[in-house]
């Protein structure tokens, strides 16, 4: 967190979050979750994100109710939930659903959700959105991205800058980036492909 906020305070950064995932479709885990009180043999399974208070905003997820992490210890056992998580749970609103507690199979802690996002696609738009829970960093102490949010007038500059600091930080760590918009342009790639092959398939048949 101490090397996060660094590297926050380079010129040309907006913001900075730390996570274990990044919406790029890679699958981080999944933790079955229920309501306390319920039959835990009926969890649902959900997506996992593990990151501080800064992901929200660094990409642009927006918040259905409640509030999300503050930064502190105190989240250690709070969760977010999105939109789906909450129905497939069984609350009737996310609203509803707002300071309520729920368990993991197995894991004593008491775990209260602390907010709310709406749905958004973790990976491919092709692929449906399941439930997510997002943990943050203060409870699970595993993370390895740092995602910035930087100001477009001139990006090289502001990466030689960040690259610069980085290596102040932490001598000898390599410092590896990549943008969000070629992960996914990669990530869409076969979606793309088969769309093309759809159109010239549709061609030919007209020809034929």
């Amino acid at each position: 967190e101490v090397i996060r906020r660094e590297l926050q305070g380079v010129k040309g950064v907006k913001s900075a979050t730390l996570s274990y995932e990044i919406p790029d479709g890679t699958d981080g885990g999944q933790a079955p979750i229920y309501q306390l009180g319920r039959d835990s043999t009926q969890a649902v399974a959900s997506q996992v994100l593990v990151s501080d208070e800064n992901y929200l905003g660094v990409y642009q997820i927006p918040l259905h109710a409640g509030s999300f992490f503050e930064g502190n210890g105190a989240d250690s056992a709070k969760v977010i939930l999105n939109d789906t998580a909450i129905k497939a749970l069984g609350y009737g609103s996310a609203i509803e659903a707002v300071g309520q507690p729920i368990r993991i199979p197995g894991d004593p802690t008491i775990f209260h959700i602390m907010g709310v996002t709406k749905d958004f696609h973790f990976g491919s738009m092709q692929g449906q959105i399941e439930p997510i829970i997002f943990f943050n960093v203060h409870f699970a102490t595993q993370f390895r991205f740092l995602s910035f949010k930087i100001q477009s007038g001139n990006i090289p500059v502001t990466m030689a800058a960040l690259q610069q600091k980085w290596t102040s930080l932490m001598p000898g760590a390599p410092f590896e980036d990549k943008f969000m918009d070629d992960t996914l342009a990669h990530l869409y790639q076969s979606e793309l492909q088969l769309k093309k092959a759809s159109y010239t398939a549709t061609i030919l048949a007209l020809i034929i």
